[in-house]
């Protein structure tokens, strides 16, 4: 029913082995010939790229995800049937009065295989008090049986449940934590542990009783204890492509693997997912460092980009000439997991439709993609001992922590679940209470004092994930083999460390079928955690694509057949527009024009933009362009708008502009170069409005008005009353940051949530205008608090030299921790406009402290909030270097929120010389 080589990147492969068989040809008849045929292909490919909703359709899959932090344990699978089971309350009743209670998850112990589980002893804990209050067994020993179920005590075989194969999933995918913490582990890629529980999970899905679905495994990826595995439904392996996984180290120095995530990235006909394990910082007081762990990995977890079509984004013709792009391209295919036809089977397949008809190329090319039989099989895919098929040889790597064009992070992905040892704890609660809580099953209670769920309903953690309900006990820590809530010294408050939660990003058909623990997995001081979904992907059908492309190439026989082409006749192309302008153009405010570009000549022709003397920009930093590169059949056009958006980079040479004009112009010319034919230039001109964003310090205190007034920098003179005239040659600070602070003084210190909500665009657009104006915001502005704070942090990103300049950047960094040094550095280096800005928004938000009972915030959250964009990194810094210095710029900022400096600043004031003139 379903073809796996339909559609998107494999129509590319197609179109990029026709141009590779065109190439070859060299006569001038057979390049009239070779035209005629890769106008017909290009044709056929686009109308089936446009029409693609009518051969694919959406399907239900059901999607199991599993996490288990295993405290290096590994199940011996030989003996797992017999050591895992499970008893009924039958079972426990008639083992009578000398049954342990502590092993009643695992069955009596004289009936259990210590060998079953390595490097732990099942029968360690026999002594323990069949009455301490610190137990599960004893809550479970009062259960029906309808009760086991709901607590997660099943009859089944424990991993069964786990990996609820009874319900026949479509998508498994497993994350462990702690399968390896040796030091072996840090320096090594793979460890034998991986391997150990690889079988572990291969042998439950091969020999499992409650399954008859064939499973592949897609992919698998450790990083030291951390480990992700993701195993799809055989029926469907044809439809993958475009499998990856990373791995992100945020452990010991910020980088080591004992901390940090491992991601997988499949895509599934035309539907990508990312499955993302984590084991985040410990202990009950790195709510913090967990935090940032959250905040790095979701920002930092780079995957490679999901390819666009060849048509769109590559040079085809030029891919053809170049036998070292080609095989790049299909071995990226390939390590994608992308079926397509390897090297060899596609240059065969051009040979031999080399000396046919463009109809038989067609048909011997896209007839082969249609049908999936082009002799290739799964990279790495060869049978093991035990039949189970693997789906190897997807691309791995090391997340370097930087974004871009080429980066996808997860949550750019359709669905995304995140799952792991997350390490959230219950605070604030006695452990006596919290074991009060679980014998009462009050769970919902619980969860009011687990940091997870404190955070994420704050705003600072998970933001736009959802997670189920949670109706189980918590998951950490327990005497391994026991259920039995931790008796060391340490006695751990009982916590849910073990959670899962989703993100459907692109799509939201997202059910939660159930969410739950497994009592009677105890080889580790956790208990593993379970969730099923149901999800919709997106998939093309077979007989659909076959009926659809028929049609298209009869339309196309009908419309194109007759044409002739001349020998003598060059790709033309037509511009709707010579010249495009932008008007009144505002700093951060994009404004879109459209250009149409249509082909009005017989051939296939291919335009690009480039720069006079073919430089590698082809326009200037404020303008963008949609379609740089393109590939026209005759008689198609395409539409491409043109962006011009000033920002920090490209607007001070316009805002810094001595004229006395209100706006500045700006120009450029594109190059719109047609291959084989002329070249087709593109005038684009506009005008700028001055604006206080993008701008300096010691330029806006000489604007005494509006910095788009004319005479804004005009000297202005004051007469005292004995007759005495003084000329004011600049302000003390920016009156724009004066505007903003002064309202957010008189109207917001006591707002909860400040500086910790967005402003919405249109309210910040509008207060941002006030401000190029020259206007008080108290008077004039009617928007909320929010929005004016949103600008204030905007205007310090955007100025076109930090407060701090990189030379005492360097030295403070050096001296961070010193804060009598710290702020001896910052009194003798900074100008006396820097100075004055530096004081005056210390002084400020020292205020806003004053009101933290109200407005919610803390010394640590207002000095982080602020910390980059007041001490500003140097941009030559690495991403990895600016987070290092995260911490040290706090610390610098809480330095003026110390009684010692709120004194000193007093007695300035006392002084009147607050401020340097």
């Amino acid at each position: 029913m379903f073809n796996s080589n339909v559609g998107g990147s494999d129509l590319d492969a197609f179109l990029l082995g026709a141009a590779s068989n065109n190439s070859n040809i060299s006569s001038s008849s057979k390049q009239n010939s070779s035209q005629t045929n890769r106008a017909r292909e290009v044709w056929l490919y686009n109308q089936l790229k446009k029409s693609r909703s009518s051969f694919v359709e959406s399907f239900k899959f059901k999607i199991v995800i599993g996490t288990w932090n295993v405290n290096s344990k590994v199940p011996n699978y030989n003996n797992l049937s017999s050591s895992m089971g499970v008893m009924t309350q039958q079972d426990s009743t008639s083992s009578g009065s000398g049954t342990d209670p502590t092993n009643i998850m695992t069955g009596d112990a004289s009936s259990l295989n210590p060998s079953s589980f390595r490097d732990i002893d099942i029968n360690s804990n026999t002594n323990t008090n069949a009455n301490t209050t610190n137990t599960l067994s004893s809550i479970v020993s009062s259960m029906n049986n309808s009760s086991l179920l709901s607590t997660g005590i099943t009859n089944k075989h424990p991993l069964d449940e786990w990996l609820h194969l009874s319900e026949q999933p479509d998508i498994i995918a497993i994350g462990l934590q702690e399968i390896d913490m040796t030091a072996e582990a840090m320096l090594k890629k793979e460890t034998q542990s991986k391997l150990e529980w690889i079988h572990v999970l291969e042998s439950e899905l091969s020999c499992s009783s409650h399954t008859k679905t064939k499973y592949v495994r897609l992919s698998d990826k450790q990083l030291v204890g951390m480990f992700c595995c993701v195993f799809i439904a055989e029926k469907y392996s044809s439809q993958v492509k475009d499998v990856q996984s990373v791995v992100l180290g945020l452990g010991a120095m910020g980088k080591l693997g004992n901390k940090g995530a491992v991601g997988i990235r499949v895509k599934i006909a035309d539907t990508s997912m990312c499955f993302v394990t984590t084991h985040l910082a410990p202990h009950m007081g790195g709510v913090q460092k967990r935090n940032q762990n959250f905040m790095d990995i979701f920002t930092q977890l780079g995957f490679s980009k999901l390819e666009n079509s060849l048509l769109e984004s590559t040079s085809v013709a030029e891919s053809a000439s170049s036998s070292a792009l080609t095989s790049s391209t299909m071995t990226s295919s390939s390590s994608n997991l992308n079926l397509t036809l390897s090297n060899a089977s596609l240059n065969s397949g051009l040979s031999s439709a080399n000396s046919s008809n463009s109809s038989g190329l067609l048909s011997s090319l896209t007839n082969s993609i249609a049908s999936g039989n082009s002799g290739t099989s799964l990279a790495g895919g060869s049978d093991s001992a035990d039949d189970f098929h693997v789906i190897s040889a997807p691309s791995e790597t090391m997340s370097s922590g930087k974004t871009g064009s080429q980066v996808m992070l997860p949550d750019q992905h359709d669905y995304f679940f995140w799952f792991g040892d997350l390490n959230y704890r219950i605070d604030n609660l006695e452990r006596s209470q919290v074991e009060e809580y679980v014998r009462d099953k009050q769970y919902k209670s619980l969860l009011d004092y687990d940091q997870l769920t404190v955070e994420k309903m704050s705003g600072r953690v998970f933001m736009g994930f959802k997670e189920g309900r949670i109706n189980f006990p918590p998951t950490y820590k327990y005497d391994p083999g026991t259920l039995t809530f931790d008796t060391s010294e340490k006695r751990r408050v009982p916590s849910y460390t073990d959670r899962i939660l989703w993100k459907g990003v692109k799509r939201d058909q997202v059910k939660q079928l159930c969410y739950m623990t497994h009592l009677n997995c105890l080889i580790s001081d956790h208990l593993p955690v379970s969730s099923v979904f149901e999800t919709e992907v997106q998939m093309e059908v077979d007989y659909k694509f076959r009926q659809c492309k028929e049609n298209f190439l009869r339309e196309y026989d009908a419309l194109y057949n007759n044409k002739v082409i001349s020998e003598n006749d060059l790709p033309k192309i037509s511009l709707s527009a010579s010249e495009i302008r932008f008007k009144d153009t505002r700093f951060g405010i994009p404004q879109t024009q459209t250009l149409v570009v249509k082909n009005t000549g017989n051939v296939v022709c291919e335009f690009f933009f480039v720069k006079k003397g073919m430089e590698e920009r082809y326009c200037e930093d404020w303008l963008t362009a949609s379609n740089t590169h393109r590939l026209l059949i005759p008689g198609e056009s395409i539409e491409i708008e043109l962006t011009c958006c000033f920002n920090a980079q490209s607007a001070p040479p316009f805002n810094l502009d001595d004229s006395s004009n209100e706006t500045v112009p700006f120009e450029d010319v594109l190059i719109i170069h047609v291959d084989n034919g002329k070249d087709y230039p593109l005038k684009i001109y506009g005008n700028y409005l001055k604006s206080c964003f993008g701008n300096s310090l010691n330029n806006l205190v000489q604007c005494f008005m509006s910095v788009r007034d004319p005479h804004c920098k005009d000297q202005i003179q004051f007469e005292y009353e004995d007759g005495t005239v003084s000329t004011l040659k600049s302000l003390y600070i920016p009156k724009e940051l004066f505007f903003m602070c002064d309202h957010i003084v008189k109207y917001g210190l006591r707002e909860e949530g400040l500086f910790q909500v967005q402003g919405t665009s249109d309210q910040v657009r509008a207060c941002r205008e006030l401000l190029d104006h020259g206007m008080s915001l108290s008077k004039h502005f009617t928007g909320n608090i929010h929005s004016v704070c949103t600008c204030l942090i905007q205007f310090f990103e955007s100025l076109i030299e930090p407060i701090i300049p990189g030379k005492l950047y360097r030295l403070l960094m050096e001296n961070y921790l010193n804060g009598d040094v710290c702020r001896y550095l910052i009194d003798s280096n900074l100008s006396s406009t820097h100075y004055n800005v530096w004081h005056y928004i210390m002084n400020f938000l020292r205020e806003v402290l004053m009101n933290s009972d109200a407005n919610g915030l803390t010394i640590d959250s207002l000095a982080q909030g602020f910390a980059d964009v007041l001490v500003r990194s140097p941009k030559y810094l690495t991403p990895e270097v600016k987070k290092k210095h995260l911490k040290g710029k706090i610390v610098v900022i809480k330095h003026f929120f110390t009684k010692e400096y709120n004194q000193r600043m007093v007695a300035v004031e006392e002084d009147a010389h607050l401020f340097r003139v």
